[in-house]
């Protein structure tokens, strides 16, 4: 019988030692009896085992032998508090404590407790001890095993899942519910599964693999690789337990999708552009063409079936070449080729000839086994190219005969083309490189200001540039220049400065020379036209003006000694009349030459015009001009003088309007000079732009030539009903003339 171990109550002594030996040692659990004082009584031999002890060692000494040092206190305490209120607890529930074995190593134990009283009425209490260190051990085996999986499954974005089909719950990995859209923790329906999942579920497979898409709950759709397998099976043979993958395709459809869709681009280009295709095997001289390639070569499908007659469809020379081409005995390279092809009524067609080669079978004589031919007719550019050639051809001989020069200008390097004609026409000998500065430098210096104004401003504005410059050295003399018409365009790209200006060079010199003979005998004309009518002035202002005025003084003094009251009212109606006539000389004599111009300034004199159409029309006539305006010079204040005269006639006559502002003011122009505005507005009914009333009428062309002769740029604008502005500017000298 086991040390200490008490008989049972009412039988034998020998069947109760006998029956309580057995159920001690019988259990795989270590078994331990203590009394209230915590001194063991009884340990059977799995706590040998688990312990490293023998039970003779064991029993009188007190529990807290197999508890480390460390949690003793606290052991001691919860066996008091258990003694106290004693209570059954089984295995699973019970608590899982640290052991000490004999050898000072520690394990883990799981303790069931079940307290009793032994025959004489004292506290027993009986202790279920199993060691789970293995379980511990493979626990944390499974939970490394699980973190590892969780990893790869986060580095590889796979997602993986479990479907437990007996209790119809799905168990998911982050991945998986991340790349489906699902929230964290959250229940995963066995219908999202059963939809995919059909063969599986009923047994018709073990295994599938396939390509979904499927609609996130936030709109996006993505495309995923399943793979799912049956892993368990009940005793009914129906799938008990299914595993699988997911793997996230949306970019590969998306890159798929792309290629469909340049593949779909590529067969409408090649249709749309009548490009054929063709397939050449060496190893056997076979040849398979398209439909478009035998509509190329204008014979019957299947009739080009080899390679020797689709060779003699070529010219001959074309056909050494390609047949040199294809089997690598002629230039390498990708490079297209022209060839002319023969058709069957005679005509001739040009076909762009572009191969790729393929490896394949290759035998002793060839070297390559197959080629992929594509195939363009180009016979239509053909006759495009030779037309442009003969055109191209023609322009030279027009240019040249028109002794024009061409240049071309690089910006982004700054190198500069010019035909030999542009290089005579600047003065520049020889054939070396040009630069910009090589330009400036023969450009006259009055001209570089105004030639780099009108570069950036046609640049920026994407327009032709039309400019007309001075250069020098074209002449033989010291300091003569030559006059040449610059027109080009720009091409390329103007916001990264990449491109270039193709124009040509005139040489106008006749052309200025004649219109400066023109502007000559205009000025000659004017001032001849302005002397003749400052003496009409004078002749009306000193003659008929002054003997009116006497003979109104002999028909006054007439009225005063008549009798006759009759007599005396028509001496007076006589007067009246006479007066009228005196005044309308008088401003016949100012339209003719203005007096006050030339004694009182140009502003005084356009202030005096003014009043006078205002009182003589009813029309409010403004003048803005500063103190400036006095200190015109003379040769520039008569000709601006009748140009505001010559536009505020038109207002009168043609505008209907009910006033009219005259400004002058001085500016200054981008290069720096100072130059003088004049404009003249009315309110009143316009006309349309490019209709006969702008530029037609003798008042417009003489306000026109006087600009001219005097270098001013003249703009009229006018909008139907909604009035019109004339603008004229004129440069100022440095120092300029006073009028008085």
């Amino acid at each position: 019988m086991s040390p200490k171990a008490q008989p049972i109550e009412g039988a034998p002594p020998e069947v109760s030692h006998a029956l309580l030996d057995a159920i001690c040692e019988s259990p795989a659990q270590g078994v331990v009896a203590v009394n209230a004082a915590g001194i063991i009584l009884f340990a059977n031999r799995m706590v040998e085992e688990q312990f490293g002890y023998t039970r003779g060692e064991l029993v009188g000494e007190p529990l807290s032998c197999l508890i480390p040092e460390r949690l003793r206190i606290a052991h001691t305490q919860h066996f008091e508090d258990y003694r106290q209120q004693p209570t059954i607890r089984r295995m699973g529930v019970g608590r899982e404590i640290t052991g000490l074995r004999k050898d000072q190593s520690e394990i883990p134990v799981e303790v069931a407790i079940s307290y009793g009283r032994s025959t004489n009425g004292d506290f027993v209490s009986v202790a279920f001890l199993s060691d789970i260190s293995t379980r511990n051990e493979q626990n944390a085996a499974l939970r490394a095993s699980d973190a590892r999986l969780a990893r790869m499954s986060a580095a590889g974005q796979d997602g993986f899942w479990e479907w437990d089909l007996e209790r119809q719950e799905i168990y998911v990995s982050d991945p998986w519910r991340i790349m489906l859209g699902e929230p964290p923790k959250s229940s995963v329906p066995p219908e999202k599964l059963t939809k995919w999942l059909g063969p599986l579920e009923e047994g018709a497979a073990d295994r599938v693999s396939f390509e979904v898409s499927y609609r996130r709950s936030d709109g996006r759709l993505v495309w995923v690789w399943a793979r799912a397998q049956v892993s368990l099976r009940n005793a009914a043979g129906r799938p008990a337990l299914i595993s699988g993958a997911l793997t996230d395709i949306t970019d590969r459809k998306a890159v798929e999708q792309l290629l469909h869709q340049t593949e779909a681009r590529l067969q409408m280009t090649a249709a749309t552009a009548h490009v054929g295709t063709g397939e050449l095997d060496l190893a056997t001289g076979q040849v398979v063409l398209g439909e478009e390639a035998y509509r190329i070569f204008g014979r019957a499908e299947g009739s080009l079936s080899k390679l020797e007659p689709l060779l003699a469809t070529m010219a001959t020379a074309d056909a050494a070449r390609i047949e040199a081409l294809i089997f690598g005995t002629g230039e390498a390279g990708t490079t297209p080729h022209e060839v002319r092809i023969l058709q069957p009524g005679g005509a001739l067609r040009w076909v762009r000839w572009s191969q790729q080669v393929r490896p394949g079978a290759i035998d002793d004589t060839r070297s390559r086994a197959r080629v992929i031919v594509a195939l363009q007719d180009i016979t239509e550019a053909k006759a495009l190219e030779t037309a442009f050639r003969w055109h191209e051809a023609q322009l030279r001989i027009a240019v040249e005969s028109a002794e024009l020069g061409t240049w071309s200008v690089d910006l982004e390097s700054g190198h500069i083309e010019a035909s030999p004609q542009a290089r005579t026409l600047l003065g520049l000998d020889g054939d070396a490189p040009l630069h910009p500065d090589d330009l400036w430098r023969v450009l006259h210096p009055a001209d570089q200001a105004a030639v780099r104004h009108a570069l950036v401003r046609e640049m920026a504005a994407n327009s032709p540039l039309v400019l007309e410059c001075r250069v020098l050295g074209a002449e033989a003399s010291p300091g003569a220049f030559r006059w040449l018409r610059l027109q080009g365009r720009f091409v390329g790209n103007l916001g990264s400065h990449r491109g270039r200006i193709f124009g040509i060079l005139q040489d106008v010199t006749p052309h200025k020379r004649y219109e400066e003979r023109l502007r000559t005998l205009a000025g000659q004309l004017l001032t001849a036209q302005e002397e003749e009518r400052r003496r009409i002035a004078r002749e009306i202002h000193d003659g008929i003006t002054q003997d009116l005025a006497l003979a109104g003084i002999e028909l006054g003094l007439l009225r005063r000694e008549s009798a006759a009251e009759s007599a005396r009212q028509k001496i007076a109606q006589v007067e009246e009349k006479l007066l009228a006539i005196t005044e309308d000389l008088r401003l016949l004599s100012h339209e003719f030459h203005p007096g006050l111009l030339e004694h009182a300034g140009l502003r005084v004199a356009l202030e005096a015009h003014c009043r006078e159409l205002s009182s003589l029309y009813g029309l409010e006539v403004r003048l803005e001009a500063g103190p400036f305006a006095d200190k015109i010079p003379r040769g520039l204040a008569l000709p601006l003088y009748r140009i505001a005269q010559e536009s505020l006639r038109n207002v009168v006559k043609h505008a209907h309007a009910s006033q009219a502002l005259v400004s002058l003011r001085e500016i200054e122009d981008a290069a720096g000079g100072r130059r003088l505005h004049l404009s003249v507005v009315d309110d009143g009914i316009g006309f349309e732009p490019g209709s006969p009333e702008q530029g037609t009428g003798l008042g417009i062309m003489s306000i026109a030539e006087r600009a001219r002769l005097i270098g001013g740029e003249l703009q009229i604008h006018s909008v139907p009903q909604a009035g019109t502005r004339l603008q004229l500017t004129v440069p100022l000298p440095d120092a300029p003339e006073v009028t008085s």
